[in-house]
């Protein structure tokens, strides 16, 4: 049995028109996704146990490991730990991809890798 939304459209149907709606609109040419990340409700309280520190750290310590500065991205992934409560996936991510590596950069590390194929 389907559930009926405060507007009297079961909630399966009106959930599914909406996400296909966000995604036409998100995969558009003229969808800026910085902006997305500004208005879109959802994604603020997706966003909300984030600080600024740790926001800051991120960034720090991204832009270091796509530098290939990866002693220095460590450290700085490892203090964006300390601004959450609970572990963030990307963060955890690029510390185990660091280790994996020993903590340096392969030769001709180009600031990114492919994504491992989920087992």
């Amino acid at each position: 049995p389907s559930r009926s939304s405060a507007l009297g459209k079961p909630l399966e149907r009106r959930t599914r028109a909406e996400l296909r709606r966000k995604k036409a609109e998100r995969w558009s040419d003229e969808c800026i996704m910085g902006e997305t990340f500004d208005r879109d409700s959802e994604l603020q309280k997706m966003r909300a146990k984030y600080t600024d520190e740790f926001f800051a750290h991120f960034r720090m310590a991204y832009l270091n490991f796509e530098a290939g500065e990866w002693e220095i991205a460590r450290k700085l992934f490892e203090k964006t730990r300390e601004c959450l409560v609970v572990e963030d996936g990307p963060t955890m991510a690029h510390i185990k991809f660091i280790d994996d590596h020993h903590g340096k950069a392969p030769d001709g590390w180009e600031g990114h890798h492919p994504l491992a194929t989920p087992k």
